[in-house]
């Protein structure tokens, strides 16, 4: 993957998914840089940071774990990533949950 503008996040999202599985967290990034639409240069480094082509890479950041909007307005773009996050944490009690249920 080559070097990105983006690439100073990293040490904080791996510092983040480091943590202990119950303090998992899930990331939201509302992409406000451009008016009327997401930056397809920040889309295209969150696809290859979290989802790399090559399947023996790691990444630390699940793409179930993230919400990211880039609407045409901040307003939209920060609930739709609030309102995503709000689900993806209930969702992963709800699984860790039915884990231990299960065991």
């Amino acid at each position: 993957r080559p070097p990105s503008d983006f690439d100073p996040f990293l040490p904080f999202l791996a510092a983040a998914t480091a943590l202990p599985p119950k303090r998992k967290m899930v990331f939201g990034f509302a992409d406000n840089r451009y008016l009327n639409g997401g930056d397809i240069a920040f889309v295209q480094w969150l696809l290859a940071y979290a989802a790399p082509a090559d399947p023996s890479s790691a990444s630390p950041l699940n793409i179930t774990e993230y919400a990211y909007a880039g609407w045409n307005t901040n307003g939209n773009t920060i609930g739709t990533v609030i309102a995503n996050l709000i689900l993806l944490h209930l969702y992963a009690d709800t699984a860790d949950t039915e884990k231990d249920a299960n065991a």
